[in-house]
């Protein structure tokens, strides 16, 4: 109970005093802690898809949403549904929706070098390597949200991910990039630095955007700079509503070389 609202704390604190200074989102001392102690206290980790810290970062979640989510794939995939039933999970619910969104638009995956710009609990990974064998696979995210998902994927025995840090990211091309929030989430000086060391290389892009409030500590493009900067580099994209909507104003962009 203390230590819960130890990070409650941190985490008001952080978000005023820092909020010019952070990477993205997620930059928060407060979770970052958690996932620091998530990989040193095995108790945290087996819990921690239920810490209500760790839901507010990585389960956002509503009930509606994920129901919806449920829905669209009892409907269409239900296949991929039954990959993820045990865990019932928003985030897995939630991954089965954006593997669905990928075969539809960019068809099997075999073979191809993946990029997923934001780690999350492993879910996506897990799902995609499942289900066609992929060149590669990498993700790039902060330290202790790395070793977090790495410690994840390692229960179920997923080998061969590279796990990068953002500054490792470095003018390389990949057949699919892929990013749930987080590249839409970045401060615009790393937006920029993604954009030129990989996204104008990638051949394919999956980028579901949630475009940060300001009042929220990150000066992260808005949806028309960002489309500004696709095609300024130009990337010929397509736009749709985000499905479910979680948010007003959530999209996916897409595009195809």
């Amino acid at each position: 109970m203390m230590r819960a609202f130890g990070y409650a704390w941190l985490l008001l604190t952080s978000t005023v005093l820092c909020a010019d200074k952070r990477w993205c989102v997620h930059d928060q001392q407060p979770f970052l802690q958690l996932c620091s102690d998530a990989l040193e206290d095995q108790e945290i980790f087996n819990n921690i898809r239920s810490h209500p810290l760790y839901q507010i970062f990585m389960e956002n979640f509503d009930e509606e949403s994920a129901r919806s989510c449920r829905d669209f794939l009892e409907k269409n995939r239900p296949d991929l549904l039954s990959q993820v039933s045990a865990q019932m999970s928003y985030s897995a619910l939630r991954s089965a929706k954006i593997l669905a969104d990928l075969e539809q638009h960019f068809g099997s995956l075999a073979g191809f070098k993946i990029l997923q710009i934001g780690a999350d609990s492993g879910d996506l990974c897990q799902l995609i390597t499942s289900q066609h064998r992929v060149g590669s696979y990498a993700i790039v995210d902060l330290p202790p949200c790395l070793s977090l998902t790495k410690k994840m994927l390692d229960i179920h025995d997923i080998q061969n991910i590279q796990y990068l840090l953002p500054e490792e990211i470095k003018d390389q091309q990949y057949d699919l990039i892929i990013s749930h929030y987080v590249f839409s989430e970045l401060h615009s000086y790393f937006q920029k630095q993604y954009m030129d060391r990989c996204i104008r290389y990638a051949k394919r892009g999956y980028f579901v955007c949630r475009f940060p409030f300001r009042h929220e500590g990150v000066k992260a493009w808005t949806k028309e700079e960002m489309h500004h900067q696709f095609i300024k580099r130009n990337i010929s994209i397509q736009t749709f509503p985000e499905e479910p909507l979680t948010n007003q104003g959530n999209c996916l962009i897409l595009f195809a070389l």
